[in-house]
């Protein structure tokens, strides 16, 4: 039996700033910072175990003083400090794993930095884990697959039935925020798109 593969950090970094530059060149939405990078990230591995029951990354995550934070993400960003991240470039991300970081962005993409600090602020996983002035503090896996389990069963039928919706909103994600791409795939010389007003 194949071994169900990890993600680096890196790669769900990669897909959420890449949707979130989508959003821009659509909406004239705002670029990813590193802050809500990282709150980001520390909800799609707690989402993950709600609707896949697995880990979707390998990094740890810690809890720092203004939130959730995978160190290695952090620092690779933390020059640009509040500016935004705008390296758009491909990443490799089957269609299962995509889906539900379209629904994590869905979700939580349309808040600030700010406010998804304040959020993981109140959340237990967070709380349980987080001491004064220090960094370096995992927040255990087996604390995140506990965050959202009084939703669960919620959170696994709103996803399951909006999953086709969301399926095309992450394919088209991955065309649109790659300019490359964007020449080489059409149809009837038009670009794939769906229609990105439709809600969850």
């Amino acid at each position: 039996m194949e071994k169900e593969k990890l993600y680096s950090a890196n790669d769900i970094a990669q897909w959420f700033i890449n949707r979130s530059a989508m959003d821009v060149d659509m909406f004239f939405g705002e670029y990813m910072t590193n802050m809500k990078l990282q709150k980001l990230l520390y909800l799609a591995q707690c989402l993950s175990y709600a609707i896949d029951d697995k880990p979707l990354f390998k990094e740890k995550i810690q809890a720092w003083e203004h939130g959730p934070v995978v160190p290695n993400i952090y620092h690779k960003y933390k020059v640009l400090k509040a500016d935004s991240i705008r390296d758009v470039n491909p990443v490799e991300i089957d269609e299962q794993t995509a889906t539900l970081l379209e629904y994590v962005y869905r979700r939580y993409g349309i808040y600030s930095a700010t406010e998804l600090r304040n959020l993981t602020h109140s959340q237990r996983a967070y709380n349980k884990n987080y001491v004064e002035n220090k960094k370096n503090i995992e927040i255990p896996l087996e604390d995140m697959k506990k965050e959202y389990l009084s939703e669960k069963k919620n959170i696994k039928k709103e996803y399951k039935e909006n999953y086709q919706t969301l399926s095309d909103y992450a394919e088209t994600c991955y065309v649109n925020s790659v300019p490359d791409l964007k020449k080489k795939i059409t149809i009837d010389d038009e670009l794939v798109e769906v229609d990105w007003k439709n809600e969850l």
